[in-house]
């Protein structure tokens, strides 16, 4: 039996002392009265010189703070006469009482605007007539939700969108009933019944019937509009037994079934691509999907799938409809881009055709023992062209919106979204953002030919989408206010605030500069380098009229909802109440000239000229979006509050907070990748060039298969569907965090650990999680033998006696004018030091503080020698 450790309790309390945090006021007093610093300074000369030194500067100071005549502006502030006899009085105790107390806490300094918003600082009591002056506009966005549902229910009942001036329907988006299910949701949040009972019939009656015989449909098109309605109308009638703003229609069940029907279907668009990019067309009828025309996928609409079937994966219980989905984001994730930046078409495509000379540029790519001769563009971005218009909007949009979704899961990997958010607004504020002359409004421009080419002054309507999304972002759907109250906010996120306040300005300004009021499709920007004189909005009393530049194939208004969108969110997030008064115009202009009289809305051809040219439409997602964030913007803050609700990009409200969890999978052999990617091949009956081991590849030539005619294509097939000859069901495993897509090998088995043999001594100090153990032998390094310790090393010594440099320059400040307290405030800011060192250089930094106050407030001054005032 060995001998026990010569260990102490005491001794383990100094070890684990090592790992537990220490506060600042005990790091100051450990500095001070340590049995060391004791020792030095006594046994020291120079340490009794300056202890005598910093007595002798307290006592100085203290005689200094004496005031023997009092302040002639005092007398002048308190109507008394300045030449009478002045009494001594010597105030020392209150000086000093000034000094040390504690100044009271501010509250976070908002703009003027905010402090007079919604009665926030008037005690919570909002302003009665003003609220009611916003319950009546509320109450004529509602109207005109109205007349534009009965002149649809009219003459379009069941088609997609509304030819309001030929008084006739239109199925351009696959003969869906489009308008119905994209306005179901918004007649809920307005609580019209009548309009739900016959939108929710419809539906009941007709929707699944069209779904299962229609054909093509776009995919992007079809989630956010009728996938995204129906889990909305699911939400709002009960479904989550959450709220339920509709009593009359059909029962929330009927909403998910039929939602569960179209998904499924639009899966094909997913499983069919060979990439993890989906085709952009779905066949609905026989659950097929294929790719545009020109093969070439738009950025946004691959990216702009998620929110939807996230959320029908939770209320359903079917991971399939997220798995999908999150794996087009997890590839994104691994695709260069332009400081988060990226190009407006992606390729889902993998292999491309045979050229007639089977000549062209191929990549081969190995898997283990397994090759094949894909294209070079196989799910990458095609082109340069980088904008945050048409084609790239919402990429940007769901990249925040996604994560926010999903950010209350647990164990849930999905930071890289709000990391890939952060990043694209850097680059954004880096690359696109730009300002007009000559009056500096703040626009959003293009880069057509990418990163290297020229800076395009070209904004998209569309793009005044992003105030809304950069808000959102800053402050997670809390107010302003809030979130400063509680040091939410970082230096990147009032960055993004005051460029969304200051978009959000610009995108106001083009409906102001224009005759009609609305705001044109695109404008351009006057810029340095750009300008085109004749091509004004119209409306010569406008500010900005030479600053915004309008062509004339750009003057058309679509009814279009990213600025009011972005009014709405800005006004809940800062409560400037200028953001609602912008609403009211916009919405005054459209009713004034897109207004028609038999029914419904309509677009215009030029908003530049008056009266406006019309044209014959309403698009589905004037009663979808515009309406519903009108509605929204001059109602109450209850109603539908962005820390609860995440609405789509066709403004459908879906509920934040559901944990979505995933499991299942299979024991799939080799490399995931090649197996998905081979699988598609072999489905498709494209080449695969199969070229066995690699000691086997050199000097033979890739054997050729087709289809599934050979045996190695057979067992590719099985790796690719995780079928293979020991597939055991049991031996299924969780896919862990990384969106629920199993793109890596199962766990191995872990090994039990070996026995452990009893130690000889005390328990070993413990360091907290995920600390590293600073022993470079640690205890018991051999189970079973004693480990002698020996004396612990002692730390070099400070200078200056072990007094140390910031201290020493804390008690010479007192000599030489407080000088000596700055440097060393410096030094603490801008070099490394000796952490022993901090709290004397943190004693300076609070000395220069506190002669900085004395100093401003005048509290330092000694007598005047003259008591009266001066003649000047």
């Amino acid at each position: 039996m060995s001998k026990s450790l010569p260990y102490s309790v005491k001794d383990i309390h100094y070890d684990n002392a090592k790992f537990r945090h220490r506060s600042l006021f005990k790091v100051i007093t450990q500095t001070l009265f340590t049995s060391d610093m004791r020792r030095e300074c006594v046994s020291c000369s120079t340490g009794k010189l300056l202890g005598l030194f910093m007595i002798f500067g307290l006592a100085c100071l203290m005689w200094t703070h004496a005031n023997k005549v009092p302040s002639v502006s005092d007398g002048l502030a308190k109507g008394t006469r300045t030449d009478e006899e002045p009494k001594v009085v010597t105030d020392v105790g209150m000086k000093i009482k000034k000094l040390t107390r504690r100044a009271p806490r501010l509250p976070p300094r908002l703009s003027r605007n905010e402090k007079g918003s919604s009665g926030t600082f008037n005690g919570n009591k909002t302003n009665e007539p003003d609220e009611e002056k916003w319950k009546a506009r509320q109450q004529n966005v509602k109207e005109a939700f109205i007349h534009a549902w009965s002149g649809y229910r009219k003459f379009a009942m069941g088609s997609d969108e509304l030819m309001p001036l030929s008084q006739e329907g239109i199925d351009d988006l696959g003969g869906l009933g489009a308008t119905v299910v994209d306005a179901l949701d918004t007649a809920m949040i307005m609580g019209l019944e009548e309009v739900v009972s016959e939108a929710g019939s419809w539906v009941e009656s007709h929707l699944l019937e069209r779904i299962s015989q229609k054909g093509q449909v776009n995919l992007f098109e079809t989630t956010i509009r009728v996938l995204g309605g129906l889990l909305s109308a699911y939400h709002l009638s009960g479904g989550d037994q959450d709220m339920n703003l509709a009593n009359k229609g059909p029962k929330p069940t009927v909403y998910l079934d039929i939602a569960k029907n179209l998904a499924d279907r639009m899966l094909a668009a997913f499983t069919s691509s060979p990439t993890a990019i989906p085709f952009s067309d779905v066949v609905l009828s026989d659950f097929s999907a294929l790719p545009s025309l020109g093969g070439k996928s738009s950025t946004s609409e691959v990216s702009t799938l998620q929110l939807e079937f996230n959320y029908l994966s939770e209320i359903s219980g079917d991971p399939k409809y997220k798995t999908e989905g999150m794996k087009v984001l997890a590839h994104f994730k691994t695709l260069p881009k332009v400081e988060g930046l990226v190009p407006i078409y992606i390729s889902p495509d993998i292999v491309l055709p045979w050229n007639a000379d089977h000549s062209g540029e191929y990549l081969f790519i190995f898997f283990d023992n397994l090759a094949m001769k894909c294209s070079p563009h196989s799910g990458q971005f095609i082109g340069e062209e980088i904008r945050l218009g048409s084609r790239g909007d919402s990429y940007y949009e769901y990249l925040i919106k996604v994560w926010l979704q999903l950010r209350s899961i647990q164990d849930g990997n999905f930071t890289y979204l709000y990391d890939m958010h952060e990043e694209a607004m850097r680059g954004v504020r880096h690359l696109l953002v730009q300002k007009t002359i000559p009056n500096e409004l703040v626009f959003v421009g293009e880069l057509p030919l990418g990163f290297n080419g020229t800076f395009s002054p070209k904004m998209d309507h569309l793009v005044c989408f992003l105030p809304g999304t950069l808000a959102l972002g800053a402050t997670k759907g809390i107010t302003k206010e809030k979130a400063m109250k509680n040091n939410l906010l970082t230096f990147e996120d009032l960055e993004n605030l005051k460029l969304a306040e200051d978009l959000a300005k610009t995108c106001f300004e083009m409906y102001s500069v224009t005759a009609t009021g609305l705001a044109p499709e695109i404008a351009y920007f006057h810029t340095k380098e750009y300008f085109e004189s004749g091509l004004d909005g119209g409306n010569k009393s406008s500010e900005y009229v030479n600053d915004i530049v309008i062509k004339q194939a750009d003057r058309h208004n679509l009814l279009r909802p990213e600025t009011v969108e972005s009014l709405f969110v800005l006004y809940r997030i800062t409560q400037d109440p200028k953001y609602r008064e912008w609403g009211w115009q916009i919405f005054e202009s459209f009713e004034k000239y897109t207004k028609v009289d038999s029914g419904g809305y309509t677009s215009l051809d030029d908003v530049t000229t008056l009266p406006p040219r019309r044209r014959d439409k309403m698009e589905t997602f004037f009663l979808a979006e515009t309406l519903k964030y009108l509605y929204l913007l001059f109602g109450d803050h209850s109603l539908m509050p962005l820390d609860k609700f995440v609405f789509n990009t066709e403004a459908h409200p879906l509920p934040l907070g559901g944990a979505i969890y995933l499991q299942g999978g299979s024991n799939r052999k080799g490399s995931m990748l090649a197996a998905i990617l081979c699988s598609s091949c072999i489905e498709s009956g494209r080449n695969i060039n199969f070229l066995g081991s690699a000691p086997e590849r050199k000097g033979k030539k890739p054997a050729m298969l087709k289809g599934s005619d050979q045996t190695g294509n057979e067992k590719i097939y099985q790796m690719a569907r995780g079928v293979t000859s020991d597939f055991n069901p049991q031996n299924q495993y969780q896919y862990g965090t990384f969106q629920g897509v199993a793109n890596y090998y199962p766990p191995f088995p872990q090994q039990p650990p070996p026995s452990q043999q009893p130690f000889v001594g005390l328990p070993q100090p413990v360091p907290p999680p995920c600390s590293v153990n600073p022993y470079v032998h640690g205890y018991q390094t051999v189970t079973g033998f004693p480990v002698e310790e020996a004396a612990p090393v002692r730390q070099p010594r400070l200078p200056v006696c072990g007094l140390g440099i910031g201290w020493s320059l804390f008690l010479l400040g007192f000599f030489f004018g407080g000088i000596p307290w700055y440097v060393g405030t410096f030094i603490l800011l801008c070099v490394r030091v000796d952490y022993r060192e901090k709290a004397g250089y943190l004693a300076c930094a609070i000395a220069t503080v506190i002669v900085m106050i004395v100093v401003t407030f005048g509290f330092a001054k000694g007598g005047h020698p003259h008591p009266h005032p001066h003649p000047w």
